[in-house]
């Protein structure tokens, strides 16, 4: 049976599709123009990594290289092509990942599409600046998006191979799609945590031993491990030491700017600072991991109180849960760049298509909650407020501060005192 379109059918949302779809398009091919100016962006990177991998060296070596091995060996075949032709396929790419999973996440709100079809297009739209941060630096996150849009999708039909591979691809390319197996271990869902952890393990092995062998892939990973995994996990002036700056907009990034007096941008010691206090870094640390228990206590409770089946295909917050949990890993990612958080757009179609549960203050709460999260990510953008206001917004935090409205949103819709009624949704 053929899926549902998600065009909606009265004409002046069609339109605006259509015209966000186009924008974003535009986005896809400004940022191939970008790629191809003498300083390029980070597909050069990517692509000197996987040429590297060719030449029998090591990725890592590569300036800027800070993906597993699996993400080198998955881009090799980009590295056979010429590099124009190369950056234009991975852009073309990326953006056919971006509809995929905008696709996959309006599918999942059913017949609530029909009843709001301005979502189509404002869920899109609210993610246009984090999409454009993608695009311009030709990174890789439309492509994990698009899996794990899928996945979503696929547990929300009970599968569990298909969604595990989708998780395994999506880790192989970066990390993140593995924190999906801690919300299949609070939902009780053994076979689909399970069947996804032995696919993570697959894919970053099988991958990196087909491109260079036991022996390199070996060498290879605990290099990386060295290099990325151990400063992240160290924290502190372990972290400092590994890099100039913390970058990202997720909570680590957010306390060490805050904090202590780090860097805020990648000008490094050189550059702005951020800082309303000035705490050792070992503190700083602290507070950091403090902090990430609290986010994982409330997602485990919130998970924990539903009490729903393991994998629903009925349940209207299933998509909300999956919105929190995509919110949650990207909150608790140590390096989640602005461009990662375009993931948003599932808790984004979740929060803005679903029949809300609220009454009263809390439905007012709710939706200001939402609004903030989208004005404050729209904030940034350079085009309505120019490149240095746009980049002391940034640093101060406005993105994750968008994340944490998001945040509180779908716990405050997850813990509504009355339950869903499938037929308002």
């Amino acid at each position: 049976m053929p899926s549902p379109s998600v065009l909606p059918r009265p004409l002046v949302h069609r339109v605006a599709t259509i015209a966000v779809l186009a924008f974003c398009a535009w986005l896809a091919v400004r940022g191939a123009m970008k790629g191809l100016r003498p300083r390029g962006n980070d597909f050069r990177i990517y692509y000197d990594s996987a040429s590297a991998l060719l030449d029998g060296r090591d990725p890592l070596l590569v300036e800027g290289s800070i993906y597993p091995p699996s993400f080198d060996a998955a881009l090799a075949p980009f590295a056979l092509l010429p590099f124009t032709a190369a950056l234009i396929l991975w852009q073309s790419l990326s953006f056919a990942c971006l509809l995929w999973g905008w696709r996959r996440c309006l599918q999942m709100l059913g017949p609530a599409l029909q009843a709001r079809p301005w979502v189509s297009w404002l869920a899109l739209l609210a993610v246009a600046r984090l999409v454009d941060s993608s695009f311009a630096y030709s990174q890789v996150n439309t492509i994990t998006f698009a899996l794990v849009a899928e996945a979503v999708h696929r547990w929300r039909q009970a599968r569990v191979v298909s969604p595990a591979l989708a998780i395994g691809a999506g880790a192989a390319l970066k990390i993140l799609p593995a924190g999906f197996v801690l919300w299949l271990l609070l939902r009780g869902a053994w076979r689909a945590a399970a069947a996804s952890l032995i696919a993570i393990l697959v894919w970053m092995s099988a991958l990196a031993l087909i491109a260079m062998g036991p022996e390199r892939s070996l060498r290879s990973y605990q290099h990386w491990i060295a290099l990325v995994v151990e400063p992240v996990g160290a924290g502190g002036e372990k972290l400092l030491e590994a890099r100039d700056y913390v970058p990202g907009q997720s909570l680590t990034a957010a306390c060490y700017r805050v904090f202590s007096a780090t860097p805020a941008t990648s000008a490094g010691a050189s550059g702005p600072r951020a800082n309303l206090f000035d705490f050792p870094l070992a503190t700083t640390h602290r507070i950091v991991q403090g902090l990430a228990l609290l986010h994982v206590a409330i997602w485990a409770a919130t998970v924990l109180r539903r009490r729903r089946p393991a994998l629903a295909s009925e349940d209207p917050g299933f998509l909300l849960e999956a919105g929190l949990s995509v919110a949650m890993i990207l909150a608790l990612g140590p390096v989640v760049q602005k461009a990662h958080m375009l993931w948003l757009l599932l808790p984004y179609v979740a929060l803005l298509g679903l029949q809300s549960r609220l009454v009263g203050w809390r439905r007012v709460l709710r939706e200001a909650l939402v609004w903030a999260s989208i004005l404050l990510i729209g904030a940034t953008a350079p085009a309505l407020l120019g490149d240095a206001l746009a980049t002391r917004l940034i640093t101060g935090n406005v993105v994750f501060l968008g994340l944490e409205c998001t945040l509180a949103a779908l716990v405050l819709e997850l813990w509504a005192p009355r339950e869903i009624n499938p037929s308002q949704s």
